[in-house]
């Protein structure tokens, strides 16, 4: 093989590489996004029944007896 076809050869190789590991990466970015946006979805929804579980009006207390 000649010098610079080997070269490029190499060259492709590489690029062809960089290109699969950008692909992964690009995926691994997307499952990490849904795994965030679902992780705040269920602190909002953790949040929302603990407000939820409180009542809105307080009943008035006891007369304390003598």
């Amino acid at each position: 093989m000649h010098r610079v076809a080997a070269r490029y050869y190499l060259d492709d190789t590489k690029l062809e590489i960089l290109e699969a590991d950008q692909k992964w990466l690009d995926n691994r970015g997307l499952i990490t996004r849904i795994g965030l946006i679902c992780l705040a979805a269920s602190i909002a929804v953790g949040l929302a029944g603990s407000i939820a579980a409180f009542p809105l009006e307080v009943p008035p207390a006891p007369t304390p007896t003598p």
